[in-house]
Protein backbone atom coordinates (compact mmCIF):
# COMPACT_ATOMS: atom_id res chain seq x y z
CA UNK A 1 0.00 0.00 0.00
CA UNK A 2 2.95 2.37 0.46
CA UNK A 3 3.89 2.56 -2.89
CA UNK A 4 0.03 3.48 -4.41
CA UNK A 5 0.47 5.92 -1.63
CA UNK A 6 3.61 7.42 -3.40
CA UNK A 7 2.21 7.05 -6.51
CA UNK A 8 -0.45 9.24 -5.60
CA UNK A 9 0.83 11.82 -3.55
CA UNK A 10 3.05 12.58 -6.89
CA UNK A 11 0.08 13.82 -9.07
CA UNK A 12 -3.21 16.00 -7.75
CA UNK A 13 -5.14 13.03 -7.22
CA UNK A 14 -8.00 15.47 -5.49
CA UNK A 15 -8.76 16.39 -9.39
CA UNK A 16 -9.63 12.62 -10.21
CA UNK A 17 -13.37 12.01 -11.30
CA UNK A 18 -14.37 8.43 -11.80
CA UNK A 19 -14.63 7.81 -16.07
CA UNK A 20 -15.25 4.41 -17.46
CA UNK A 21 -16.11 5.41 -20.55
CA UNK A 22 -12.20 5.91 -21.43
CA UNK A 23 -12.24 1.84 -21.43
CA UNK A 24 -13.17 0.92 -25.21
CA UNK A 25 -12.69 -2.58 -24.59
CA UNK A 26 -11.32 -4.82 -21.41
CA UNK A 27 -13.03 -6.75 -18.56
CA UNK A 28 -16.06 -4.37 -17.31
CA UNK A 29 -17.53 -6.80 -14.69
CA UNK A 30 -16.18 -9.27 -12.16
CA UNK A 31 -12.63 -9.46 -10.40
CA UNK A 32 -10.93 -8.34 -13.40
CA UNK A 33 -13.32 -5.31 -13.89
CA UNK A 34 -10.82 -2.43 -15.40
CA UNK A 35 -11.46 1.12 -13.40
CA UNK A 36 -10.63 4.35 -14.94
CA UNK A 37 -10.57 7.79 -13.71
CA UNK A 38 -9.35 11.10 -15.38
CA UNK A 39 -8.50 14.32 -13.90
CA UNK A 40 -11.02 17.35 -14.11
CA UNK A 41 -8.99 19.42 -16.56
CA UNK A 42 -7.77 16.62 -18.76
CA UNK A 43 -4.39 16.73 -17.71
CA UNK A 44 -3.99 13.14 -17.12
CA UNK A 45 -5.84 9.55 -16.24
CA UNK A 46 -5.16 6.45 -14.24
CA UNK A 47 -6.56 3.03 -15.39
CA UNK A 48 -5.96 0.56 -12.90
CA UNK A 49 -5.84 -3.39 -14.12
CA UNK A 50 -5.96 -5.64 -11.02
CA UNK A 51 -5.35 -8.91 -12.92
CA UNK A 52 -3.42 -7.13 -15.60
CA UNK A 53 -5.34 -7.62 -18.34
CA UNK A 54 -5.40 -5.75 -21.62
CA UNK A 55 -7.61 -3.24 -22.63
CA UNK A 56 -8.13 -0.43 -25.33
CA UNK A 57 -8.42 2.97 -23.96
CA UNK A 58 -9.91 5.77 -25.28
CA UNK A 59 -7.05 9.00 -25.07
CA UNK A 60 -9.10 11.70 -25.98
CA UNK A 61 -9.69 12.66 -22.50
CA UNK A 62 -6.25 13.91 -22.35
CA UNK A 63 -6.26 17.55 -23.31
CA UNK A 64 -2.62 17.90 -24.54
CA UNK A 65 -1.31 17.19 -28.05
CA UNK A 66 1.33 14.80 -26.62
CA UNK A 67 0.56 11.76 -23.43
CA UNK A 68 2.96 10.12 -21.71
CA UNK A 69 2.06 6.65 -21.09
CA UNK A 70 3.62 5.36 -18.33
CA UNK A 71 3.07 1.91 -16.99
CA UNK A 72 3.62 1.53 -12.56
CA UNK A 73 3.66 -1.42 -10.45
CA UNK A 74 1.83 -1.37 -7.23
CA UNK A 75 3.91 -4.39 -5.83
CA UNK A 76 7.09 -3.18 -6.04
CA UNK A 77 6.60 0.38 -6.76
CA UNK A 78 7.94 0.49 -9.66
CA UNK A 79 7.55 2.97 -12.94
CA UNK A 80 8.21 3.43 -16.29
CA UNK A 81 7.20 4.63 -19.48
CA UNK A 82 6.02 2.47 -22.30
CA UNK A 83 6.57 6.14 -24.48
CA UNK A 84 4.83 9.26 -25.88
CA UNK A 85 2.50 9.94 -28.64
CA UNK A 86 -0.40 11.84 -29.67
CA UNK A 87 -3.49 12.49 -27.76
CA UNK A 88 -6.03 11.23 -30.22
CA UNK A 89 -7.52 7.56 -31.02
CA UNK A 90 -7.79 4.49 -29.14
CA UNK A 91 -4.82 2.36 -28.24
CA UNK A 92 -4.57 -1.06 -27.02
CA UNK A 93 -2.80 -1.58 -23.93
CA UNK A 94 -1.46 -4.95 -22.66
CA UNK A 95 0.75 -5.16 -19.22
CA UNK A 96 4.14 -6.53 -18.82
CA UNK A 97 2.74 -10.15 -16.71
CA UNK A 98 -0.87 -11.16 -15.98
CA UNK A 99 -2.84 -13.22 -13.39
CA UNK A 100 -4.13 -13.06 -9.95
CA UNK A 101 -1.72 -10.50 -7.98
CA UNK A 102 -0.43 -8.83 -11.20
CA UNK A 103 -2.31 -5.92 -10.76
CA UNK A 104 -0.97 -2.83 -12.83
CA UNK A 105 -1.50 0.56 -13.23
CA UNK A 106 -1.51 2.75 -16.40
CA UNK A 107 -1.07 6.63 -16.26
CA UNK A 108 -2.11 8.75 -19.13
CA UNK A 109 -0.31 12.04 -19.07
CA UNK A 110 0.14 15.29 -20.73
CA UNK A 111 3.93 15.80 -21.66
CA UNK A 112 3.33 19.26 -20.12
CA UNK A 113 2.10 18.57 -17.09
CA UNK A 114 5.36 17.19 -16.20
CA UNK A 115 4.65 15.07 -13.26
CA UNK A 116 7.32 13.00 -11.42
CA UNK A 117 6.47 9.55 -10.76
CA UNK A 118 8.02 7.81 -8.03
CA UNK A 119 10.35 5.37 -8.56
CA UNK A 120 12.48 2.41 -5.76
CA UNK A 121 15.58 3.79 -4.02
CA UNK A 122 18.38 2.05 -6.42
CA UNK A 123 20.62 -0.45 -5.23
CA UNK A 124 23.46 0.34 -2.69
CA UNK A 125 25.26 -2.06 -4.32
CA UNK A 126 26.64 -4.15 -7.34
CA UNK A 127 27.52 -7.41 -7.63
CA UNK A 128 30.24 -8.36 -9.78
CA UNK A 129 30.54 -12.00 -11.39
CA UNK A 130 34.04 -13.46 -12.24
CA UNK A 131 34.49 -14.30 -15.74
CA UNK A 132 34.83 -18.20 -16.19
CA UNK A 133 36.99 -19.68 -19.36
CA UNK A 134 35.66 -23.07 -20.41
CA UNK A 135 31.47 -22.36 -19.98
CA UNK A 136 28.81 -22.45 -22.03
CA UNK A 137 25.60 -21.15 -20.05
CA UNK A 138 22.05 -20.46 -21.10
CA UNK A 139 20.66 -17.75 -19.65
CA UNK A 140 16.77 -16.65 -19.89
CA UNK A 141 16.44 -13.31 -18.63
CA UNK A 142 12.31 -11.74 -17.52
CA UNK A 143 11.97 -7.76 -17.39
CA UNK A 144 9.24 -6.90 -15.08
CA UNK A 145 9.46 -3.07 -14.37
CA UNK A 146 13.21 -2.39 -13.62
CA UNK A 147 13.80 -5.71 -11.99
CA UNK A 148 15.12 -8.60 -13.70
CA UNK A 149 14.69 -12.04 -12.85
CA UNK A 150 17.64 -14.53 -14.53
CA UNK A 151 17.45 -18.20 -14.70
CA UNK A 152 21.18 -19.36 -15.81
CA UNK A 153 22.15 -22.41 -16.35
CA UNK A 154 26.34 -23.51 -17.10
CA UNK A 155 27.35 -26.12 -18.35
CA UNK A 156 31.26 -27.36 -19.22
CA UNK A 157 32.43 -26.78 -22.63
CA UNK A 158 35.17 -29.07 -24.22
CA UNK A 159 36.21 -32.89 -25.18
CA UNK A 160 35.47 -34.19 -21.87
CA UNK A 161 31.77 -33.11 -21.13
CA UNK A 162 30.68 -36.54 -22.94
CA UNK A 163 32.87 -38.50 -21.14
CA UNK A 164 31.59 -37.22 -17.72
CA UNK A 165 27.99 -37.56 -18.68
CA UNK A 166 28.64 -40.70 -20.24
CA UNK A 167 29.83 -41.89 -16.56
CA UNK A 168 27.51 -40.55 -14.78
CA UNK A 169 24.44 -41.79 -16.76
CA UNK A 170 26.15 -45.01 -18.71
CA UNK A 171 24.60 -43.53 -22.14
CA UNK A 172 26.72 -41.86 -24.66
Amino acid sequence: MTHVRRLFESIPFTKLVPDQSIIVDGPKTGGAKIRAARSSDGSFAIVYSPFGESCTLNKHVIKGRRVREVWYDPRYGVSYEVHQTDSWGYQRYTPVTNGRGNDWVLLLEDVAAGYVLPNPPALKRAVALPIVRDLAFHLNIVLVGNYVRCVICLGAVGKNTGQRHQRRTGKR
